[in-house]
């Protein structure tokens, strides 16, 4: 278990690391014909401490190093420490539907970081890092899309998109049967990026959404907020 827990999280720096040609669409209207249905949201005000029964946290060491870490509730966020870790806070319950939108906004770190976040989308389970799955999210310069396929991974998309020390972003995944959407908005100061990727490959059947990323070279405390998530009617 512990060791299938790790090779996941392995993927989950493949998500961010990211080297083939870039792609991009200016697809900024993932539900334009939906009328959209709140599954699940969570704002996180609510006293400091844990996060509460409706997640599963996982947080690893970095690949030979001493890693640290937690997540908690802090000052009304759900606050995500860690140092040289890989991380991942899974909703517990499946979320059914062809068209699902995931959203999450994300306040980065004052003090520059090597730190990435993202959002997982159809997972088998909660916990179970090796297996099948979406990942849409974002490191220091880049958007990307990935496909995880147990302990591999492809990436679909990606577009440059850059990082401000201490501003707030909203980071939506829509994933519509075999197409796929990341959008981030620079809540600062209106920057949109969005990329669109379409998989070819076998159906990826889960229902698990979580919330992710790594850390590297130093400490990282990210504050997210406002998690949604939606089904198109």
């Amino acid at each position: 278990m512990k060791k299938l827990t790790f090779l996941l999280l392995l993927c989950l720096v493949l998500l961010f690391a990211g080297c083939s040609k870039k792609s991009s669409s200016d697809d900024t209207t993932s539900g334009s014909n939906c009328t959209w249905t709140t599954v699940f949201s969570d704002d996180f005000n609510r006293i400091n401490g844990p996060i509460g029964n409706n997640y599963q946290d996982t947080i690893l060491s970095v690949y030979g190093q001493s890693g640290s870490g937690f997540a908690d509730i802090f000052n009304n966020s759900l606050r995500v420490s860690t140092n040289q870790c890989y991380w991942a806070i899974w909703y517990l319950t499946n979320v059914d539907g062809s068209k699902i939108r995931s959203t999450i906004k994300c306040t980065v770190p004052s003090a520059p970081g090597p730190y990435n976040f993202g959002l997982g989308g159809r997972m088998t389970s909660p916990g179970q890092m090796s297996q099948t799955g979406y990942f849409g999210g974002i490191n220091a310069d880049t958007l990307q899309i990935f496909r995880i396929n147990g302990t591999s991974s492809q990436r679909f998309a990606a577009h440059y998109y850059k990082i401000q020390s201490g501003h707030t972003y909203k980071l939506s995944l829509v994933i519509d049967e075999a197409s796929i959407i990341a959008t981030v908005i620079d809540l600062n100061t209106d920057e949109t990026a969005s990329i669109t990727a379409t998989d070819t490959g076998s159906n990826v059947p889960g229902k698990i959404f979580s919330i992710n990323g790594n850390t590297f070279g130093g400490q990282a405390d990210l504050l997210f907020d406002d998690f949604l998530i939606e089904r198109c009617q």
